[in-house]
This record gives C-alpha cells, sequence and structure tokens, in this order.
C-alpha cells in the first residue's frame, strides 16, 4: 500500500501505529464522515436536554416573579425566551463535546452495516493491538468494501414518554405563568418608577453641583462644603437598591447637614452694605465704591476701595476732614450689622484725622477685604439657600412619584408678599394681632352700608372697592358714611372726618396701616376678621364701615348690605383651613408656580392659628 493510500481521521486521531502501514484513505473517509452524523446525533439528544433544563428555569423565574415584585410580564418573558434558547444550544454544545472514541464509531459502523466486524479490526491491525500477515490484503478489501459504501443513517432520537410529559408539563406551567395575571406587577411597575425617579434625582443633583461648581463668587470654604455634600448624596442615590423612602431620607439627611452651614448673621453683613453703598455713593471721593456696593460687585467694590484709599496721600487737609468724616458715618451704618467692618472705618476715619496716611490706607485695604469676603459668604449663603430649596423640591417630588424638575436651573427666590392662589376664594393680607387694622381680602361682590350716631361732630367719607367696599361713618358723633364698589381690588377708603369726644376705640387700631402681608405673631386675645364669601344664592353680605379722623377714633362698625342676614366677616381662624387646604391642593395638582410654593407653605405656616400663643 502506498504512503499516499495512508490518512488520519479527521479529528486527528492518527491512522497507523508503531510497525503497522495506515489506514487507506477510503477507510479513513468513512470513519470521520460517520463520526460527525454520531456528533450530530448526540447535538439533538441534547438540545432537548437543554430545552427541558430552560423551560424549568423559566418556570421557576415565573413562581418566582408571583412570590415577589421582581420581573414584569415582558421581562418574564424575554427571561424565558433566553432559558429555552441558551438551554437548548448549551445542551447540544455538551452532547456533541461528548467523546467519541474512533473504534465506538467503527463498531456502530459494523453492527449497522453488517460488515462483519471489518472496521474494528482493520483498526486493531493499524493500531498494532492485532498481528497478522494478511493485514495488507484485510486492508485493501475493507477499503474496497466501503468504496461504494455511504455512512449509515442514523434515526433521530426519539424521546422516552416520560421526557415527553416532562416536556410537555413545563411548557404547559410557563404558558400559564406567561398568560395568566399577576399581582406583582403593579408593585413592579411601581419600583420601576421610583427607579427611574430616583435616577432622575441624581442627575438633578448632578446639575445643582454643576451650578455651584460653576459659580466664581462664593466663598470657597462654602463651596467646597457645597460640592462634597451633592456628590455624597449623588453616590448615594446612584444604589440601584434604594426605595423612594429611602431616597427621601438620603435628600433629607443632607438637607439637615446643609442647614448646618447656614449663616444668617452673613446674609445681614451683605444686606448691611446696602447702607454703605448709599453712605459712599453720595460722597464723590467714594461714588465708585458706592454704585459698586449698589450693584452687588463686592469684590469690584473692594478694589475701587483700596484704590481710593491710595489717593489719600495727596488730599490738603479740608479733604482729608471730609473723607474723615465720611468713614464715621460709614462706620456707623455698619456698627449693627458687620463690626469688623465698622471698626475698620473708624481706624481709619482716625488714622486719617491724625495724620496718619499709612494706617488709614491699611485699615481701608483691611475694610475691602472685609467687604470682598462678606460679598462671598453673601453669596455663598443664597447659593446654599437655593440648594436647599431644590432639595426640598426633589424630596418632594421624589415621595410623590413624579419627575422631579429642577434641573433647568434654581428657582429664583423672589421677595415680598405671595402672589394671590387662582381659584381661592380669598387671599389673606396680614396675619393675627390683638389690634390693628383688620385685614383685607380680595373677593367678588358689591355691597353698600350707611351708618349713622347722635353726637357733637360730623363728618363723611366715601370709598371704592371690588369684592370688599369699605367706607366711613361715624363712631360717636353726627355724621354719615358710606362704602361701595365698583372696579376691583381691595384697599382702604379714604377716612372721613367727625367729632366723638371720649371714646374709646374699639378692636382695631389705626385704620390708616395698610396690610403689608407681613405677618406677626397673635400675643393672645381675639382673632382679625377677614371676607368670607357667602355661598351664591345668599342674602348678601356684610361690609367693614370704619371711621377715623377728628380728635378721637371712632371704634369701627358693620352695617348689612340689602337684604343681609348673614355675616361675612368672620375670624380668621375659622376659615384658615379651608384656605389652607385649597392652596396646598393647588401646589399638589401644579396649578402654583414652583418658585411661590415655599413662600405659600411658610406664609401659612406662620399665620396657624394653632401656633399663636
Amino acid at each position: 500500500m502506498a504512503a499516499s493510500d495512508t490518512a488520519q481521521v479527521g479529528d486527528g486521531t492518527p491512522m497507523a501505529g508503531s510497525g503497522a502501514a495506515g489506514l487507506p484513505r477510503p477507510i479513513a473517509r468513512f470513519l470521520a464522515r460517520t463520526r460527525r452524523r454520531i456528533r450530530l446525533q448526540r447535538a439533538a439528544t441534547g438540545a432537548g436536554y437543554g430545552l427541558a433544563a430552560g423551560l424549568a428555569v423559566a418556570v421557576v423565574a415565573g413562581i418566582a416573579a408571583r412570590l415577589w415584585p421582581i420581573l414584569l410580564p415582558y421581562q418574564l418573558a424575554l427571561l424565558a425566551l433566553g432559558a429555552v434558547g441558551v438551554g437548548s444550544l448549551l445542551g447540544a454544545a455538551l452532547g456533541a463535546a461528548r467523546p467519541l472514541p474512533l473504534r465506538q464509531v467503527a463498531a456502530q459502523c459494523d453492527r449497522e452495516l453488517g460488515l462483519r466486524e471489518r472496521l474494528g479490526t482493520a483498526l486493531e491491525l493499524v493500531e498494532g493491538r492485532a498481528r497478522s500477515t494478511l493485514a495488507p490484503r484485510q486492508l485493501a478489501e475493507t477499503a474496497a468494501l466501503l468504496a461504494g459504501q455511504r455512512p449509515p443513517e442514523f434515526a433521530p432520537p426519539r424521546p422516552g414518554r416520560r421526557a415527553v410529559l416532562t416536556l410537555a408539563a413545563l411548557a404547559g406551567a410557563l404558558a400559564l405563568l406567561l398568560l395568566g395575571p399577576n399581582w406583582q406587577t403593579g408593585a413592579v411597575q411601581r419600583q420601576t418608577i421610583e427607579q427611574q425617579r430616583i435616577q432622575e434625582a441624581e442627575q438633578q443633583v448632578a446639575q445643582m453641583q454643576e451650578q455651584a461648581r460653576a459659580r466664581t463668587d462664593l466663598d470657597p470654604a462654602t463651596q467646597r462644603a457645597l460640592e462634597q455634600q451633592l456628590e455624597e448624596l449623588r453616590g448615594r442615590l446612584a444604589d440601584g437598591d434604594l426605595t423612594a423612602p429611602q431616597a427621601v431620607a438620603q435628600i433629607a439627611q443632607t438637607e439637615a447637614e446643609l442647614r448646618q452651614m447656614q449663616d444668617p448673621a452673613a446674609q445681614q453683613r451683605a444686606e448691611g452694605l446696602g447702607a454703605l453703598a448709599e453712605e459712599f455713593g453720595t460722597f464723590g471721593a467714594t461714588s465708585q465704591v458706592g454704585e459698586r456696593l449698589a450693584a452687588r460687585d463686592y469684590e469690584s467694590a473692594a478694589r475701587a476701595l483700596r484704590e481710593f484709599s491710595d489717593q489719600l496721600g495727596g488730599l490738603d487737609p479740608a479733604s482729608r476732614a471730609a473723607v474723615a468724616q465720611k468713614l464715621r458715618e460709614a462706620a456707623a451704618s455698619q456698627a449693627a450689622t458687620n463690626p469688623q467692618l465698622a471698626q475698620q472705618f473708624q481706624d481709619a476715619a482716625d488714622a486719617l484725622a491724625g495724620g496718619d496716611i499709612a494706617a488709614a490706607q491699611a485699615a481701608l485695604d483691611a475694610a475691602g477685604a472685609q467687604m470682598a469676603q462678606t460679598g462671598q459668604q453673601a453669596a455663598g449663603q443664597q447659593q446654599l439657600g437655593e440648594v436647599l430649596g431644590d432639595l426640598g423640591d426633589l424630596k418632594r417630588d421624589v415621595a410623590n412619584g413624579q419627575s422631579p424638575a429642577t434641573a433647568n436651573g434654581t428657582p429664583v427666590r423672589l421677595s415680598g408678599s405671595p402672589v394671590a392662589l387662582n381659584g381661592t376664594p380669598a387671599r389673606l393680607s396680614g396675619t393675627p394681632r390683638t389690634g390693628g387694622t383688620p385685614v383685607v381680602a380680595q373677593g367678588q361682590g358689591q355691597g353698600q352700608g350707611q351708618g349713622q350716631g347722635q353726637g357733637q361732630g360730623q363728618g363723611q367719607g366715601q370709598g371704592q372697592g371690588q369684592g370688599q367696599g369699605q367706607g366711613q361713618g361715624q363712631g360717636q358723633g353726627q355724621g354719615q358714611g358710606q362704602g361701595g364698589g365698583n372696579g376691583s381690588g381691595s384697599g382702604y377708603s379714604p377716612t372721613g372726618s367727625g367729632n366723638a369726644p371720649n371714646q374709646t376705640p374699639g378692636g382695631y387700631g389705626s385704620p390708616q396701616a395698610p396690610p403689608d402681608g407681613q405677618g406677626r405673631a397673635n400675643p393672645g386675645g381675639s382673632y382679625e376678621s377677614v371676607y368670607a364669601p357667602p355661598p351664591i344664592g345668599g342674602q348678601g353680605q356684610r361690609e367693614q364701615v370704619s371711621g377715623g379722623g377728628g380728635e378721637g377714633t371712632p371704634p369701627n362698625g358693620t352695617t348689612q348690605g340689602a337684604g343681609a342676614n348673614s355675616p361675612s366677616q368672620v375670624p380668621y381662624n375659622q376659615v384658615y383651613e379651608q384656605y389652607r387646604d385649597q392652596a396646598l391642593q393647588g401646589i399638589e395638582d401644579g396649578e402654583i408656580p414652583p418658585e411661590y410654593r415655599d413662600y405659600i407653605r411658610q406664609y401659612f405656616s406662620e399665620i396657624d392659628p394653632s401656633q399663636q400663643k
């Protein structure tokens, strides 16, 4: 047999042993093709086992998804599909990779084709496990016999009855789990939304951090602490295992830590610089300092003050005296809010008056540095307050399951009284006090009233207003007063005049004081009245009529409108809860702009009757 007629089997098994010629090529090809077919058969069998395993995994996951809120229906379907697919492929790979000795292949071919162990004998001869002088002839005959043969057709594997029943049971259970309702779906959806909101909150905190980092006018210590606290909060929110209450607790913890950094005195010192701006702005030599202070450009104001101090040496005695006096006035303007700055201005004035220019310049330079530091501290406190406001909104949104809405910038903190609420029957314009001006509220309606008394003196007055018209009347004395309303708004009518000697004022103080929206605590006693509109279809409304002027202050009185039997002026504590609830409902419904919400909450908190002592 020629050397070219020997070969190796396709899987690398050598076809030649020691002292024996190699297998003829026809035998080698036949065995290689048969081995591949056997491996395919084994792969199909392994895929069946893998399919069963994948179905079992999917069924277990489906049962777990009904015991715990871990998967949504579509997620379970994807998991089942993946488990079945991966299981089948893995089973097929393991089946095909099982060891398959060539002797086993030869024996199976001999059995299937009735070769009477010719292939097995040929392998033994080649491998040296058997010896015969007729080996070359036998190998040649076997090769000739296989030249026209094809590898045996192996029937596909037929699973047993138990395997079929197992697969059917697993498939049916999985179908029920996929198609049947899952009572944990709602909980999983809520968890998914919570996680989404927490991720959005983490992004909001990142933007707050970037905003704080981008500021160049902040106190460095405050800026570093603020960035560190926000970075730590970001890290805690990035934990995917947090629930909404846990995320709210983390935000609240950061809020508490940031509140410890608040320094109300820093803002007071910055506000005190406004008085310094007025002092310097009216003096020619320091007008630039005043202008920059008024613009709250404290760094620039400090530079302007240093430039001014450099010019002190060129002043004549009269100018020095004028500057010294102005510095004393500046010191007086800062004494209450910034004693350190006030002392520096006073030292500069004393040194300048004594002719010590160098000491005056040093004191003014120190004052400039103090102004710049005050500005940085105020900016830091402002940024801190804005971040606290944003964190409060963020905490509320996460708790309510709403998408956080502070990412596009920190809301501007407005000053002044809160804006009237849409849909609220009336807006309280003051806070409870024992005495003082009646609280006026806006509303709709018209009313007229007249009052007349007997005594000495006379006077009259009139006013207009929509909602509650207030007119003038006399207490003790002869006079007339009217109030009626057309137009819009609310307010106090001009005061009438009259003489009512020896009369004690009623339950209110001066009617001249307009409501300012800024409350003071009720020290006790009766509550102020507010306008509470009667129900539609009522019999009219009561109108507040106050007199004034003259030598005495007549008491206030009320008169009924036409056909009115029920009062519309009631103590405010009787309607407080109604107005508060409507305002909070407007906040929850999103009708109130975000920048006003904190003011509204604070407003109703400060005028809460239960908190007034």
